[in-house]
């Protein structure tokens, strides 16, 4: 379903080797003991792979070579480790970089970004029965641009990355552009629950906008933690809609809007009571963040 899911957005899935060069290996998976063959094929096929990296940046570099701008490639196979004893993980894996839509005149040219290939990442993680235990969090990887990389994470657990290509290692294989990848587990993908039905509430929904004022570099899933925490039964979803820096925003602050979406399932919310919910999400950000609503 994956695979499918990947194809409908474009990518194309590649079918590459196990075995890599050194070279290869200690870029791409610097962290991992390399797995020497005893009797390998020729010398750029002499350790097995620590990753899925290394396949599909050699199909892109063909590519590039073929004189293709626009590239989007998955690939689903085995990952080799070694501690005591040698082990085989099953990984989910792809990549993109250049433009966004292929060239046409009724589309202004955009190249990638660190969103877009979240984005599909997002919606693979979409397909399992649990999709509201993953999660995103800013971690730091060797092969990985340190301000566009995330740890992919499954109930605190880490399952996989997703970013941008380090500069640094773009430029050693000769990319030319800016490249985005993903890996995760896929047994993190298989592992689900049974979805229960809800009943669909037959009262209307309230929203109330929240504007605002917190540290520049605060992300965004912590204000979201700390309101869910806070939030009353009737907090049905949070809506970030806007970010704004700039005049009227003191420097190092910026300011996000919020809606808070409020529904009850056996009657319609009073003022007072939209108001009481409001007001704990408030002060559980002022206290735990120092986030203030805006003037």
């Amino acid at each position: 379903r994956a695979k499918r899911l990947l194809v409908a957005r474009d990518y194309q899935e590649t079918i590459s080797y196990s075995f890599i060069s050194p070279e290869m290996a200690q870029l791409l998976s610097p962290q991992e003991q390399q797995i020497t063959l005893a009797n390998p094929i020729s010398a750029d096929m002499a350790v097995m792979r620590g990753t899925l990296l290394p396949g599909l940046i050699q199909a892109m570099q063909h590519n590039i070579a073929r004189q293709q701008s626009r590239i989007r490639l998955f690939e689903s196979g085995l990952r080799f480790s070694k501690t005591d004893e040698l082990t085989q993980v099953p990984m989910f894996a792809g990549l993109i970089a250049g433009q966004l839509e292929e060239e046409q005149w009724s589309q202004n040219k955009r190249v990638v970004d660190f969103y877009d290939i979240k984005g599909d990442l997002e919606a693979v993680l979409g397909l399992t029965a649990d999709p509201d235990s993953f999660s995103f969090a800013a971690a730091e990887s060797a092969v990985l641009h340190p301000g566009q990389s995330a740890q992919i994470m499954r109930n605190g657990v880490a399952v996989g990355w997703v970013g941008m290509l380090h500069p640094e290692l773009e430029k050693k294989l000769a990319l030319g552009m800016h490249t985005y990848v993903f890996e995760v587990s896929l047994e993190a993908l298989n592992d689900g629950k049974l979805p229960a039905f809800e009943p669909l509430s037959r009262f209307p929904s309230i929203r109330r906008d929240l504007a605002l004022v917190m540290p520049e570099t605060l992300a965004f899933i912590e204000i979201e933690k700390c309101v869910r925490k806070a939030s009353h039964a009737i907090v049905k979803d949070i809506r970030l809609f806007d970010v704004y820096t700039g005049d009227n925003i003191d420097s190092g602050l910026k300011s996000l809007a919020l809606s808070l979406i409020l529904q009850d399932s056996s009657k319609t919310l009073t003022d007072e009571e939209v108001d009481s919910a409001s007001n704990a999400i408030l002060s559980a950000l002022s206290t735990e963040l120092n986030v203030e609503l805006r003037d």
